[in-house]
């Protein structure tokens, strides 16, 4: 079969082989595929700064993450107030002590979490399609993840300050 001075677009657009989806009529399988065509072609300006948004976004929110992440494993090995002789934690008896190691916890898995939701934004393709669904889900989902990690951090932070204060100074706390 001659190309008859068509493209390989004319080839893909005929209808051959289409069987009309679920639509009820031709007129609206034809309005369907305008509809289509017309959006891809009037937003694919938005596309490419959408695209443009989201790598940057990711990339800066990730790198946060990691620093956020380090800290707060840091934080787990070197316990407030210190070990005995035995390696146990001086303050384990605590309530604080116990606050503490759950924020940070919570903290390092959120963080960790949210890493791997905006890697996984960073590795997509960034069709047309995936700005429907699942790239603002995955954002959603790393930005409260990135909250929920800050939250949890500022927390283990301040029942560090408390447990220290208390140890040091009784009189303060």
């Amino acid at each position: 079969m001659a190309n008859q001075g068509q493209t390989l677009l004319h080839q893909v657009a005929g209808m051959d082989y289409y069987d009309g989806g679920n639509q009820l009529g031709v007129v609206f399988q034809l309005q369907d595929e305008l509809l289509r065509e017309l959006f891809d072609l009037e937003h694919l300006e938005m596309l490419k700064e959408a695209q443009e948004w989201i790598k940057g976004t990711a990339q800066s929110c990730s790198a946060v993450l990691v620093l956020l992440a380090t800290m707060v494993f840091a934080a787990a090995y070197t316990v407030p107030g210190g070990t005995d002789d035995n390696g146990v934690p001086v303050l384990l008896d605590s309530p604080l002590f116990l606050f503490f190691t759950i924020m940070d916890v919570v903290g390092l898995a959120s963080s960790l979490i949210s890493v791997m939701m905006f890697l996984s934004i960073l590795t997509s393709p960034f069709q047309m399609q995936e700005f429907y669904k699942s790239l603002p889900r995955k954002l959603t989902i790393g930005f409260t993840l990135l909250f929920i990690s800050l939250t949890t951090t500022l927390l283990a932070f301040g029942s560090t300050i408390l447990l220290m204060i208390r140890m040091e100074n009784k009189r303060w706390s």
